[in-house]
C-alpha cells in the first residue's frame, strides 16, 4: 500500500535523472517580457571563461537564475525597481551587487566576473549526510531562503522544514525532528558555534515551535551521521546554525505578522563597516491556530525570543562577537478538569574571537554562560458520579547552570594537510525539585474508594565538569581523494566516565560533479546533567551510550540544475539508554508521566540501518522541484526478543514542486508519506482488591510495539508573492496545511469498564493529527 502511495515519488526521481530539455521547457517571449524588465548577462572567471552552474539571487525577490553552459543567464518578467544581486558558485568567491536598476519594458544586462576561491583543505566537506540550507555557496545540495520561504511549512517554522530532508522525521504537533530514528536528545544543536541545550518552544506542545527566528539564521548545516572529531557527545546527527550577516550596504528593518506572531529584526553597520550587529526577536500567541484546530476552549500559550549579535572587526585578522539568546513561554490553564501553570526561561551569553594568524592558522575561542529554568504546576482531576477527584498534581522546578571555555585550532600545514585540535571546560550545576502524587479510584457499589496510589519525589543538585578534547588530520595523499582520522576524548564529573571515539572520514571525486564520501566512527553520549527522568522516578546517571557509524554516499551532478544523492548508513547502539515513551500516541503533553501508556524501554542493543535517495532540480527558471526516498529499519533488542524502535519509518518520501509565476507570484505543492509508526494495543484485566473488582490496564510484554498505525499522508499548498515597492519589500503569503483534510492516525484513546464480574468492555477512539489548517502572514523589510 505504502509503496503505491509512494509512486509520485519514484517517478520525480526518475524524471530528474532525464536530459534537462525533458524536465523543464518554459519560454516567455520577448513581448511579455517588455511588460515588465528583465535582467541578463554572463558570469566570467578571471581568465574570461564563463562559469557554468553559478546561481543568481535577486534580494527581495523569488526570482533567480543559474547560468548554462555558455555563462549566460537572464531572468524576465522582473517588477522595475533596484535589486542587491548576488552571485554564488562552488569553487568561487561570491559576489554581492548593492545596487542594480531594472527599468520598466526594458532589458538590463550586467555582466559580472567570479574570482576563483580554492578553498582550505579543512574547508572541504567530505562527511557523507550533509546538507545546506539558506547558503548555495556552500554545497550542491542546498535549499535557499527562497525556497524555505515558499515551500509551505506550519507556522513559518525553520526546523519543520529540516523534516522534508531525508532521513530527518517530525509530525503535525512538534518542531523536534529525529535524525535517522534518533531521538531529539541525541542531537546537537549549536547556533554561531553555541551548543543550545533545550531550542524549542512551548514544551507543553512538545516542543511545538524552533527557538529562534528562522529569519535571523543566515546558514544552516544538517549532518545525519559520520560527523568529524570536533562535535561529540550525540550519537544521531547535528544542526549547525549561524545567524545571518547584517547588510553591509545600510541599515534595514523587517517587520511581520501571521496568524502565530508577530516579529521585527534590525541590523546595520557601524565604525565605518568594521562593526555590525543583528536583533531579532519574536511575540507568539497560538490561540488562533488552535481555535481552528480544537474551537471548544482551547489554552493560550505564549511564546516570545530576542537574540541580538554585535560583530566588530579588531584588525584585518581578529574578529570579536557579542551574542545573547534570551526565550521563554508562558501557559496558564483553568479548567473543571484540569489546571496548568508553567514557565519555562532559556538565557544564553556568549562572546568568540575568530583569529587568523597568517594564512594557515585560524583560532576560535568561545565563552559562554547558560541558564535554563522549567517551572511546572498541574493538577488533573477526573469526575466519579457527580464529584471531581484529583487525579494527579504535580509540582515540578527545576534549573541548569553551566558556564563553558571552547578553542578550537585549524593549521593548513601544506595545501595537502590539515591538522585540528581543540578542547572546551564546562562546569555545570543543576537542581532537581519534582513531586507527583497520582491516585486511582474507583467504585465499589455506590461508594468511591482508593484503587491505587503513587508518589514520586526527587529532590537533589548534581554538579560537576565536562572536559573534551580532540584532534583530526586531513591530508589529500591525491588529488581527488581526501582523507581525514580522527579522536575524541570526553569526561563527565558527574558520572566519572571517560569515553575515547576514533573517527575516520573520506571522499573522492572521481569526476567533476561526482562525489563520493564515506565515514565509520565510534560516537559515545553521555548521561547529560539535566536529562535525568525523575518525573518516572530515575535519580542516577546512567553509563554512557554509544553509536557506532557506517555510512557511504555519491553525489552527482546528473544535467545542468539537477543533483542527486544515493546515501546507505547502519548505525549499531550499545549500551543504550532507558527511555520512557507514551505509547497510545493520544499524550497528554502537559502531564505525559501520568498517563496510563507510559513505558519504560531498556533495550540491550539496537540497530538503525537505511537507504536514502534525494534529487534536486532547480534552474532558476519557472519550475523548481525535489523529492526523496527513505527505505529504513530500526529495530531493538530487549531480553533476547527484537521489536521495532519507537518511530520506526521502514518507508517515507516527500515531494516538492514550484511554480514562479511571471506576475510574481510562486505557488509551491509538498507531498509527503511514511508508514505508520509502530504502537502496542492496550490490554486490561480485572482485578481484585479488597474494596471490590476493578478494571486496569496491564502493562505490554517485552517486544510491546508489535502493532503499527496507518500509513500517513498529507498535500500542502502555498502562495507567496513578493512586492518591490520604493519603501522596501512586501511579502505576502497564504498557507493550506493538509489541504485534502486527510484524517491521518496518531493513536488511540481508551476507555475501559467491568461489564461483568469476569469481564472488561473496551471502547477504543481513534485519535487524529491535525486537519485542513489555513494560514497566512506578511512581512515588510525596509
Amino acid at each position: 500500500m505504502i509503496i503505491r502511495q509512494l509512486a509520485p515519488l519514484l517517478l520525480i526521481l526518475a524524471a530528474c535523472s532525464m536530459p534537462g530539455r525533458v524536465i523543464a521547457q518554459s519560454t516567455i517571449t520577448d513581448s511579455t517580457a517588455r511588460k515588465r524588465g528583465s535582467l541578463i548577462g554572463e558570469v566570467r572567471d578571471s581568465a574570461q571563461r564563463p562559469v557554468r552552474g553559478a546561481r543568481i539571487l535577486l534580494a527581495g525577490s523569488p526570482r533567480t537564475a543559474i547560468t548554462d553552459d555558455s555563462g549566460r543567464y537572464k531572468i524576465l518578467a522582473l517588477t522595475p525597481g533596484r535589486y542587491a544581486v548576488r552571485v554564488v558558485r562552488i569553487g568561487f568567491q561570491p559576489v554581492v551587487i548593492t545596487a542594480v536598476d531594472v527599468q520598466a519594458g526594458d532589458a538590463t544586462t550586467y555582466d559580472m566576473q567570479l574570482s576563483t576561491a580554492v578553498p582550505a583543505l579543512s574547508q572541504v566537506t567530505i562527511t557523507p549526510g550533509s546538507f545546506t540550507l539558506l547558503d548555495a555557496s556552500i554545497s550542491q545540495l542546498s535549499l535557499t531562503r527562497e525556497a524555505l520561504r515558499t515551500t509551505p511549512q506550519l507556522a513559518e517554522d525553520l526546523f519543520r522544514s529540516l523534516s522534508r530532508l531525508p532521513g530527518l522525521s517530525g509530525s503535525d504537533f512538534t518542531a523536534k525532528i529525529r535524525i535517522r530514528n534518533g531521538g531529539v536528545d541525541e542531537q546537537l544543536f549549536t547556533l554561531d558555534g553555541l551548543e543550545l541545550i533545550e531550542p524549542f518552544h512551548l514544551k507543553d506542545f512538545d516542543g511545538a515551535l524552533s527557538l529562534l527566528d528562522g529569519e535571523a539564521v543566515g546558514r544552516v548545516a544538517v549532518t545525519t551521521g559520520g560527523f568529524t572529531a570536533v562535535s561529540g557527545n550525540r550519537m544521531s546527527g547535528l544542526v549547525e546554525m549561524q545567524s545571518a550577516t547584517p547588510s553591509a550596504a545600510r541599515s534595514r528593518t523587517a517587520i511581520g505578522l501571521s496568524i502565530s506572531n508577530i516579529r521585527a529584526r534590525n541590523e546595520g553597520t557601524f565604525a565605518n563597516g568594521r562593526g555590525n550587529w543583528l536583533v531579532s526577536g519574536r511575540a507568539g500567541y497560538l490561540s488562533l491556530i488552535l481555535r481552528l484546530v480544537d474551537s471548544d476552549n482551547p489554552p493560550d500559550p505564549r511564546y516570545g525570543d530576542l537574540f541580538a549579535k554585535v560583530q566588530y572587526r579588531l584588525s584585518p585578522n581578529h574578529l570579536l562577537s557579542m551574542h545573547g539568546l534570551a526565550a521563554g513561554d508562558k501557559l496558564l490553564v483553568n479548567e473543571s478538569d484540569i489546571n496548568v501553570r508553567s514557565s519555562y526561561a532559556n538565557n544564553y551569553l556568549w562572546t568568540r574571537l575568530q583569529s587568523q594568524f597568517g594564512e594557515r592558522v585560524a583560532v576560535s575561542t568561545l565563552a559562554s554562560a547558560t541558564g535554563l529554568r522549567w517551572n511546572r504546576a498541574v493538577i488533573d482531576r477526573e469526575q466519579i458520579r457527580t464529584v471531581l477527584y484529583d487525579r494527579a498534581r504535580i509540582a515540578d522546578t527545576r534549573t541548569l547552570s553551566a558556564l563553558s571555555v571552547k578553542q578550537d585550532w585549524t593549521i593548513d600545514a601544506t595545501p595537502t594537510l590539515s591538522v585540528l585540535v581543540g578542547g572546551e571546560v564546562r562546569a555545570e550545576a543543576a537542581d532537581y525539585s519534582y513531586q507527583r502524587t497520582q491516585v486511582a479510584r474507583g467504585l465499589s457499589g455506590s461508594t468511591v474508594v482508593v484503587i491505587d496510589s503513587t508518589r514520586v519525589a526527587a529532590i537533589f543538585s548534581p554538579s560537576g565538569t565536562r572536559t573534551s578534547a580532540y584532534a583530526s588530520v586531513r591530508a589529500r595523499p591525491a588529488p581527488t581523494i581526501t582523507v581525514e582520522a580522527g579522536a575524541r576524548a570526553d569526561r563527565h564529573g558527574w558520572t566519572s566516565q571517560s569515553t575515547i571515539g576514533p573517527r575516520l572520514n573520506a571522499a573522492w571525486t572521481p569526476q567533476a560533479g561526482t562525489t563520493v564520501r564515506g565515514a565509520w566512527g565510534h560516537y559515545f553520549q553521555a548521561h547529560t546533567l539535566q536529562d535525568l527522568s525523575v518525573v518516572d522516578g530515575d535519580t542516577s546517571f546512567a553509563k554512557a551510550e554509544r553509536a557506532e557509524h557506517r555510512v557511504v554516499s555519491v553525489e552527482r551532478e546528473l544535467v545542468r540544475g539537477v543533483t542527486a544523492r544515493v546515501e546507505g548508513y547502519q548505525r549499531l547502539i550499545t549500551s543504550p539508554r532507558a527511555r520512557y515513551f507514551n505509547i497510545d500516541g493520544n499524550t497528554q503533553v502537559v502531564l505525559p508521566e501520568a498517563d496510563l501508556d507510559r513505558v519504560r524501554f531498556a533495550p540491550t542493543s539496537a540497530e538503525v540501518r537505511g537507504l536514502e535517495m534525494l534529487a534536486q532540480f532547480d534552474r532558476g527558471g519557472h519550475w523548481r522541484g525535489g523529492a526523496t526516498l527513505v527505505l529504513s529499519k530500526a529495530t531493538a533488542v530487549i531480553d533476547g526478543r527484537t521489536t521495532p524502535r519507537p518511530f520506526d519509518e521502514p518507508v517515507a518520501g516527500t515531494m516538492d514542486l514550484a511554480y514562479r509565476a511571471q506576475n510574481g507570484w510562486t505557488v509551491a505543492i509538498a507531498f509527503t508519506a511514511r508508514a505508520g509508526w509502530p504502537v502496542s494495543a492496550a490490554q486490561f484485566v480485572v482485578d481484585t482488591v479488597a474494596a471490590g473488582q476493578f478494571v486496569s490496564r496491564r502493562q505490554p510484554a517485552t517486544a510491546f510495539l508489535n502493532d503499527r498505525l496507518e500509513s500517513y499522508q498529507r498535500l500542502d499548498i502555498r502562495a507567496t508573492r513578493t512586492f518591490n515597492t520604493k519603501r522596501g519589500n512586501i511579502n505576502v503569503w497564504g498557507d493550506l496545511f493538509n489541504v485534502l483534510n486527510r484524517k491521518n492516525q496518531r493513536g488511540f484513546s481508551y476507555s475501559a469498564s467491568l461489564a461483568s464480574p469476569s469481564r472488561v468492555s473496551v471502547v477504543s477512539t481513534r485519535e487524529e493529527f491535525l486537519g485542513l489548517l489555513p494560514t497566512l502572514g506578511i512581512s515588510w523589510e525596509f
